[in-house]
């Protein structure tokens, strides 16, 4: 009887492994285009949350949290990969799409989001109480508003998180 429970133990336990998906916890950032140098160290941000998961069947998906100070709110980001060839990776969801070369841990990316439904008015909030009211924090609005405008960027991963 022992036997028999154990080997069904085991059984159900790798089941459960095989149903587990495989997260790619990676350091990533974000940039934003500026049209001029001026706004270049205020266009850059660290992503959040940024994994590659791999269910059990080998769907790919991107997923990561938009940085605050363009979104003002905490916006979860989730693109399947709808395209991978010859090491080009087309990922496409509800929220936009991330056209990417390279490998997991290494990819570059041309992202344009849509439906981001950004409110200034949460944006302005979130820069003022972190960064105070100062010519800075200005300069950071402009960088979200032209985010807002043009939702566009390069993503870049550049290695697993420790």
């Amino acid at each position: 009887m022992f036997k028999k429970v154990l080997l069904i133990s085991s059984l159900l336990f790798s089941q459960a492994l095989l149903a587990a998906d495989e997260v790619l916890d990676l350091n990533a950032t974000f940039q934003v285009p500026v049209p001029s140098e001026k706004f270049a160290h205020l266009a850059n941000f660290e992503i959040t949350n940024y994994q590659i998961i791999i269910n059990n069947k080998g769907v790919v998906t991107m997923a990561y949290t938009l940085p605050e100070d363009l979104s003002g709110e905490q916006i979860t980001i989730v693109l399947p990969l709808v395209s991978d060839n010859n090491g080009n990776h087309l990922f496409k969801g509800e929220k936009g799409t991330a056209d990417c070369t390279g490998e997991w841990t290494s990819l570059e990316c041309g992202v344009r989001f849509e439906n981001l439904n950004i409110q200034q008015g949460k944006v302005i909030a979130h820069l003022f109480a972190k960064y105070g009211y100062n010519q800075e924090t200005k300069n950071r609005m402009l960088v979200s508003q032209m985010f807002a405008k043009d939702p566009t960027g390069l993503l870049k991963t550049n290695s697993t998180k420790e």
